[in-house]
């Protein structure tokens, strides 16, 4: 039991960043409790946290989550704890009983806290300079619209490498993934047979590319015009050998399209008079 409560400690603890966070949030706790007098607010800001951190830290409420959910998302609990409005609902309560330039220093003063106290987000690992309006990888932009369809022709379906599942979606809804991150993620156990070729032999790492193309044709009304691979793919035979063709190779993503799997979805879309 300890060793679990010690893992939602440090949950909690990463969760606020720094000390200075969690120190501010426990201050404005102590704030509101005392002079807070409306009973539905104290119930909210006050009560509410309280009990919702209480609970979080109890290593059977992680038992029950873990049993019910997942272990991966239950820090996710803390998402429905309103730090951020608590701190600065207090910091508006105290700024308001103050006047005059008693008034501007309490509110340089409590910015400075939360400026100082906190990190600066552009200086962690993961962030990077945008490329472009959408926040996405330039060369997704570049190989969307390679495959893109016109605006009169019908949505078409993609295999893809992982890494371009999270960011596709994000820029278009023309190209509709043959799986998705439930497919991706291991914990989630969800099995995709596309997917688990795409992976290449669990011994040598090579694509079966009769089997690959097989599956993606398998579908009749979710047969992918195009597969996308990682230049790095090792694959038995060339996608060409599969009547693919190869329409350009985008920082390191080599982009096929699949005639046979369109004509067969143009086919299929022509019987219903679409």
């Amino acid at each position: 039991m300890y060793g679990i409560f010690m893992e939602c400690f440090v949950a909690l603890k990463t969760y606020f960043g720094t000390v200075g966070h969690a120190a501010l949030f426990a201050a404005a706790l102590i704030s509101l409790a005392i002079t807070e007098k409306n009973k539905k607010i104290r119930l909210i800001l006050i009560y509410m946290p309280i009990v919702m951190i209480a609970l979080f830290l109890l290593p059977v409420t992680r038992k029950v989550y873990v049993r019910l959910v997942d272990g991966a998302t239950y820090y996710r609990l803390l998402w429905m704890i309103p730090f951020a409005v608590v701190t600065a609902y207090a910091g508006c309560r105290v700024l308001m009983r103050l006047h005059g330039m008693w008034k501007y220093a309490a509110t340089a003063l409590i910015a400075a806290a939360i400026l100082f106290t906190g990190t600066d987000v552009y200086r962690v690992p993961y962030a990077t300079k945008t490329e472009n309006a959408y926040h996405i990888p330039q060369y997704v932009i570049d190989i969307c619209d390679t495959i893109m369809p016109a605006d009169d022709e019908r949505d078409v379906y993609a295999a893809v490498p992982d890494m371009l599942t999270f960011y596709i979606r994000q820029y278009t809804s023309r190209i509709c993934l043959i799986y998705g991150r439930e497919s991706v993620e291991p914990a989630w156990n969800n099995y995709d047979p596309i997917h688990e070729v795409m992976q290449g032999d669990k011994t040598t790492g090579v694509i079966d590319t009769k089997k690959l193309i097989t599956l993606t044709r398998e579908t009749p009304s979710k047969q992918c015009s195009y597969v996308i691979l990682n230049t790095s793919d090792k694959l038995d035979v060339p996608l060409e050998d599969q009547g693919l063709k190869k329409l350009a190779t985008i920082s390191g993503y080599d982009v096929y399209e699949d005639p046979v799997a369109k004509k067969n979805m143009d086919d299929l879309l022509g019987q219903y008079g679409k």
